[in-house]
């Protein structure tokens, strides 16, 4: 008994005097050793029995560590594909906000090359007080050098608390020269609507839908539809430009208030339900008043839930599409909440549109591609000149001088005009 523990004594020794080459392990070669050890230390270390899990053990108090915890459920997700990912508890409204809603000075913004120029002015917002104009450059805030930057940056910074101080520079071009203008604002609450619509002129009705994921943005469409029809509308200009996406049962909804026949496969979904793969046919209820056409406004952020309605109204022919090419998101994801407030987004539903190929990283081209330009008015004032919408109005008189293919009874009531057939 003495020699054999001498022996062992003898063994441990010369390993541990043994030069340890460092070598680099994959991935595989890693967890081999890993499972190899468990089983080793199963069967031959002293205070561990055969039915103890040393790796899962191991893992357990790992996951002790939030920012361990987050980053692996991280990895696990969003190994698969783009579109799945992690959302830590506390995150998630931000991630994924219901509006725009926002502290800041009231102003939309665009990347420009490698500056960020204002594309709207919230009336009686900070910066419309301020005299700030669609098409400003901002180059310093709080005399910090921004004329290179993006735009998730700057609005991290321009935006703030209520009732704080930001300084904000803009260039602005006028006759040929730069102008620089410097004020200092007060931050406020910036309640943006999610949808809007007016009459634009006789037979042009106008919608404006900026995000998928607002409930009354949704109910303020449908009274807007019988607003459209009291109107007599004969061409609808539906602007989606800059639509992230959102709900898209809400899309779906939206796609068949608009389609006037009935029974039309308007759209499809592929899923995965307890391993097996299914397909779900959408098929309108020709609730929709029968417009000569619809005109969707669109660019490279119209994506998800917004390229829904423009695939399937284009694919379907009630709709012509203006702008750029979209985003190209063709995938839906589950939204599942975890007991904390976290939120595991995962990638599991192929969307289908009638009349167009898999769009997913690719983008619905449009129609009649058109970019807006900043082009100087009567002063040499530089200002931004909207050629989308120049051209979707042009495309909707054109319609709209067209025959109504619907009648409307005192009441607001519309019945549609079945279409003649084509010989």
């Amino acid at each position: 008994m003495k020699n054999r523990i001498i022996s062992a004594f003898l063994a441990i020794a010369m390993m541990a005097s043994m030069a340890i080459s460092s070598l680099a392990l994959t991935a595989d070669e890693k967890l081999e050793n890993i499972l190899g050890i468990e089983e080793f230390m199963k069967d031959y270390g002293i205070s561990v029995g055969s039915s103890d899990e040393p790796m899962m053990d191991a893992f357990k108090l790992m996951l002790e560590n939030d920012a361990f915890y987050n980053q692996f459920m991280h990895l696990m997700i969003s190994q698969y594909d783009r579109y799945s990912l992690f959302v830590p508890a506390g995150n998630y409204e931000t991630a994924y906000p219901t509006n725009d809603n926002y502290v800041g000075i009231g102003v939309t913004m665009e990347q420009y090359g490698n500056s960020v120029r204002i594309t709207d002015v919230t009336k009686g917002g900070p910066a419309d007080e301020a005299g700030f104009k669609v098409g400003d450059l901002i180059v310093y805030v709080d005399r910090k050098d921004y004329t290179n930057t993006t735009i998730a940056k700057l609005a991290n910074i321009i935006r703030g608390e209520e009732g704080t101080k930001v300084t904000v520079t803009v260039k602005r071009t006028e006759n040929g020269k730069d102008l620089y203008i410097t004020r200092t604002l007060t931050r406020k609450y910036i309640e943006v609507s999610n949808f809007k619509s007016e009459v634009l002129e006789d037979g042009i009705f106008y919608m404006d839908l900026t995000r998928f994921a607002d409930t009354n943005a949704y109910i303020d469409f449908v009274f807007a539809l019988q607003d459209m029809v009291k109107a007599n509308t004969r061409a609808l200009i539906l602007d989606l430009r800059g639509n992230p996406g959102g709900e898209v049962n809400m899309a779906l909804n939206l796609i068949n208030r608009l389609i006037p026949d009935e029974d039309v496969t308007y759209f499809m979904t592929r899923s995965k339900i307890n391993g097996e793969y299914d397909i779900d046919f959408y098929k309108s209820d020709g609730m929709g008043v029968r417009l000569n056409k619809i005109i969707i406004l669109q660019d490279s952020n119209s994506a998800s839930a917004s390229e829904i309605v423009i695939a399937s109204l284009t694919g379907l022919g009630y709709a012509e599409s203006v702008g750029l090419t979209t985003y190209g998101k063709a995938r839906g994801q589950y939204h599942v909440q975890l007991s904390d407030g976290s939120v595991a987004v995962v990638n599991g539903i192929e969307l289908i549109a009638p009349g167009h190929n898999d769009y997913d990283e690719i983008g619905l081209a449009p129609d009649h591609e058109v970019y807006n330009t900043m082009e100087p008015d009567e002063n040499g004032v530089s200002v931004f000149v909207d050629k989308q919408m120049e051209k979707a109005l042009e495309l909707a008189r054109v319609y709209a001088a067209q025959p109504q293919q619907y009648t409307v009874d005192r009441f607001g009531n519309f019945t549609n005009i079945d279409p003649i057939p084509a010989e």
